[in-house]
């Protein structure tokens, strides 16, 4: 299960918003932590401690299993996942599966171009 997924069904367990949270977590906006659970980035470290301590769970918990399942198709996930200390990912691991991402993406931008001419 992704981290995002974990946050989101321990939000929905405590029955608080997002806007809430990011305000209990002292976040600048409720984006951030919406990018978190859509697993669009990767809290840091500070902020995984916060959430643990909010939701009175072992960081270990939190982040079992959690970066081999996510998806890296975007490059600010790539980067995030890359930099992270507990990633079990390398460089050249997330450098492939970001390029056959955007090689998909582009794949897609030339079909719906080839379709409009």
């Amino acid at each position: 299960m992704s981290l995002g997924k974990k946050l989101y069904n321990l939000r929905k367990q405590k029955g608080v918003s997002q806007e809430a949270l990011a305000y209990e977590l002292g976040l600048s906006s409720q984006s951030s932590y919406s990018d978190w659970e859509n697993d669009i980035s990767i809290p840091k470290n500070d902020n995984i401690i916060r959430l643990s301590n909010y939701y009175d769970i072992d960081v270990n918990e939190l982040l079992q299993e959690v970066f081999p399942s996510i998806n890296i198709t975007n490059e600010k996930n790539a980067i995030a996942l890359v930099n992270s200390p507990n990633s079990n990912i390398n460089q050249m691991e997330a450098i492939i599966k970001l390029a056959d991402g955007l090689e998909k993406l582009n794949l897609i931008v030339e079909n719906i171009l080839g379709k409009k001419n």
